[in-house]
């Protein structure tokens, strides 16, 4: 169980592509947090909330599935950074930050985890 909770890939992956964009180092360090942190709230959560457990394609079974839950995914980052955009707030643009650090994780997970 403790491998499991390695996100350093994770870490590594999103400080790559933040500052790949330019990102500043404040950041790219909340987007490789936020992508590192969804192992450890997964693994803590899924054992009261078992959606949690879909935050990780490995947790899919089927094509049907996957696709499914990545259009869900897609459509909650949207109406959400939609809000974020009109708010325009200090704390809303870090809350961007942990929620494209999020959504990276389990883009990440399907590269390595997927058998499709």
């Amino acid at each position: 169980a403790v491998a499991a909770l390695d996100a350093g890939y994770h870490d590594d992956l999103s400080l790559a592509a933040a500052y790949h964009f330019n990102f500043s180092e404040d950041s790219a360090l909340a987007v490789s947090t936020a992508t590192a942190s969804v192992d450890w709230r997964s693994f803590f959560a899924t054992q009261a909330i078992p959606s949690f457990a879909k935050m990780h394609f490995d947790a899919l079974s089927t094509a049907d599935q996957i696709v499914r839950v990545h259009k869900q995914l897609v459509a909650n980052v949207m109406a959400r950074v939609a809000l974020l955009v009109e708010r325009d707030g200090e704390q809303d643009a870090l809350e961007a930050l942990v929620l494209l650090g999020a959504v990276l994780h389990p883009i990440q997970d399907f590269a390595s985890h997927s058998v499709l």
